[in-house]
This record gives structure tokens, C-alpha cells and sequence, in this order.
């Protein structure tokens, strides 16, 4: 397979007039257009050989970074608009009896994934630094149909389902983080202690069209997640005569 993927990308820098009499440091906005291209192949579907097709994606994306208060705060953000086409999914599927469970590579039509990322850091103090970042994703199938098996009534059924309502699998909607770390200066060299906050959403896990089912869902869905980690850093005043 062979794909023309081309990138446009313009950005430029708010003129430093402009700045004046702000809080603002730099302003840079960029705008970028893209395509994007994976390989299609083929893969085992049991004792079969299939092919999946080509995936490929246009891209759009909108940012703005931003240095502020004599770059004691930095903010970056970007939204952006993903429109796929014959995207490639891994998904499950029965076989031709009850004890096969096929799993491989499929074509599930169009998707769209669209959202936003957003970076703040900041100095409050000489020796404080905080940092915060949040990312939102919304991603649905435009079109996947997918053949299914019916085995409620005891015999396999082959079938074409709709699976277009579907959430994307371990995609999460929405994460976030926070953090904050201080420098403390000392004789022998600087400590620098760092407590940090990780949330991450929940998400559907579901290969297979049964799993989307209500009776199911839940047993697909991986609940949110809040991790705490505290962490110290040491760096040596005198790199040369390190003791142990």
C-alpha cells in the first residue's frame, strides 16, 4: 500500500507591541493540518487468513502557549479533530464452535476522535514548582459493522451486528494530574521532595459486540483510578566526592 501524507503547519509569535503593558511574556498559536497513514496486512482468524484494510486519518489541531509573568507561569493548550477512515481495531469473535474465541485485527469503518489537552506550570516561589495537566477525549465510531454470533438458543448463528454505539475500548474520557515540588538547599546539596495526584477515568475494555450489552457492561468497564505518589531528589552540591 502507498499513501500521499502531507503536514501544513503555520504558527507565529503576537508582535511584542502587542505585549506591552501585559503580564504576557510570548504568545506563540499554531495551526496544523495533517494526514496520517498505517499499514493494512493480514492476521490468523483462526485456521483462516484475513486481511485487514489500510487505516488512514486527517488531522486538525489548534494550540496557543503562553510564558506570563516573567516566565513565572508557563500555560500550553491545544484542541484537536481526528477523522478516521478504516480505522484498525483489535476485536474478539466467536468461532465456529463454543470453545473458539477468535481475536484479530479488523477494519471498523469511520471514527472520529476529537478533544483537548491543556499544561499548566508555575513558579510561585524561587524554589516551588507546580505543575497541572488535563486532557479530554471524546471518540465514537461513525460506522462499524462487525458479524456476530447468536448462541442464545444453544447453536451458533452467524449474524451482522451494528456496533457503531459502542464506546472506544480503554480510551478514557477525561484525565487530569497535579503536582508540586520544592527545592530545599542544604550544606551537602539540594533535596527536592515531590507529592503527585494521577486520576484517570473509566473506561470500556470490550473486544467483542456482547460486552456493549447492559447485563455485561459493567464487568467490561475498568473503574477510575486515583494514584498519589511521593517522591524525594537529591543532587549532590559536589558531584566530584560523592561518599556512600
Amino acid at each position: 500500500w502507498s499513501k500521499w501524507t502531507p503536514t501544513i503547519t503555520n504558527s507565529f509569535n503576537l508582535p511584542d507591541e502587542y505585549l506591552e503593558d501585559t503580564v504576557l511574556d510570548s504568545t506563540l498559536l499554531y495551526f496544523t493540518y495533517s494526514k496520517g497513514f498505517k499499514s493494512g496486512g493480514f492476521e490468523m482468524k483462526g485456521l483462516e487468513v484475513t486481511e485487514f484494510e489500510p487505516e488512514s486519518v486527517t488531522n486538525y489541531e489548534l494550540g496557543m502557549k503562553v510564558d506570563a509573568f516573567d516566565q513565572r507561569i508557563r500555560f500550553n493548550t491545544a484542541i484537536y479533530y481526528m477523522d478516521y477512515d478504516d480505522i484498525q481495531i483489535r476485536i474478539t469473535e466467536q468461532g465456529r464452535s463454543f470453545a473458539d474465541i477468535l481475536l484479530f485485527i479488523d477494519n471498523a469503518g469511520a471514527a472520529t476522535i476529537q478533544g483537548f489537552e491543556m499544561e499548566l506550570t508555575a513558579l510561585p516561589l524561587p524554589n516551588v514548582i507546580l505543575n497541572a495537566t488535563t486532557s479530554y477525549t471524546d471518540a465514537s465510531y461513525d460506522e462499524f459493522i462487525a458479524s456476530d454470533v447468536d448462541t442464545s438458543n444453544g447453536i451458533l448463528v452467524q449474524s451482522v451486528t451494528d456496533r457503531s454505539d459502542e464506546d472506544f475500548a480503554a480510551i478514557p474520557e477525561l484525565t487530569y494530574s497535579l503536582s508540586a515540588m520544592v527545592i530545599l538547599p542544604s550544606a551537602i546539596g539540594d533535596f527536592s521532595p515531590r507529592l503527585s495526584m494521577y486520576y484517570r477515568d473509566s473506561f470500556f475494555t470490550g473486544l467483542d459486540a456482547t460486552a456493549w450489552d447492559p447485563q455485561f457492561r459493567d464487568l467490561a468497564t475498568i473503574d477510575a483510578v486515583t494514584l498519589w505518589n511521593f517522591r524525594v531528589g537529591f543532587t549532590p552540591t559536589d558531584k566530584d566526592n560523592i561518599q556512600l
